[in-house]
């Protein structure tokens, strides 16, 4: 067929994609534009992180080293972890995005149009990320504990900022890689996202057992807070 083509239209002919294909280029190149976008975004804010929180994510990080170091962070609530806590959830958004918009188009896990699924993710985030703060302010009203909530909240966002300051690294390195580096990259962030959600149930059990509150309440508030809303995301995942 080629030889042919060749024939009537000469040697420099060459083959011209189909609209199909061409339109399919066309979105690639789209998709990959957007990544390297947030990507690129994400790196800036992520380094523009470390270098002004330094200091705080020194801190943060020394509950694994002193033992009661956890406790006295939650009972003082500084505002520099509360900032940092803010710079960590920005991050954590566009990790998020760029992530979840690779693994779609790597495994084809649904055909939507690129912004599209940019908006559907971050309604899903901001829907848990509201559904969370409803759930634990009616849980210290009902309860009259909204100091108990208030300080469990603060531990959250301090193990959510180890969290972020792990895992970002390894997204970082992924997203600019491929093959095997790429297959290595999202094990390790599989291992890390398991330690890091048991180091959270850990601290928040021992938080609860430490303000003498029966361990059948905090089992509510796992299953209620922490499982419910990402059984839901991953049941609708499944059910495409």
């Amino acid at each position: 067929m080629d030889s042919t083509l060749f024939k009537l239209f000469g040697g420099n002919a060459s083959r011209i994609a189909t609209p199909e294909i061409a339109a399919n280029i066309s979105t690639d190149n789209k998709d990959n534009i957007v990544i390297g976008v947030l990507l690129s975004i994400l790196f800036v804010l992520f380094n523009v992180m470390l270098y002004r929180h330094k200091r705080t994510i020194v801190d943060i990080f020394q509950i694994f080293r002193l033992k009661d170091h956890l406790s006295k962070l939650v009972y003082e609530q500084n505002s520099s972890h509360k900032r940092l806590h803010i710079w960590c959830s920005i991050i954590s958004l566009f990790a998020v995005v760029i992530l979840t918009l690779r693994i779609n188009n790597h495994f084809q896990i649904l055909d939507i149009d690129i912004y599209h699924f940019i908006i559907a993710v971050l309604v899903v985030i901001f829907g848990i990320f509201i559904y969370r703060i409803l759930l634990l302010k009616v849980i210290g009203v009902c309860t009259g504990r909204m100091d108990f909530t208030r300080k469990l909240t603060f531990q959250n966002n301090i193990l959510f900022s180890i969290t972020t300051i792990t895992i970002t690294p390894c997204i970082l390195i992924g997203l600019m890689s491929s093959g095997t580096l790429w297959n290595i990259t999202i094990f390790t962030i599989g291992i890390l996202l398991i330690l890091n959600t048991l180091t959270a149930i850990n601290r928040s059990f021992t938080f609860f057992i430490d303000k003498k509150i029966s361990i059948f309440q905090w089992f509510l508030y796992l299953c209620g807070v922490e499982i419910i809303p990402w059984s839901f995301v991953f049941a609708l995942i499944f059910k495409q």
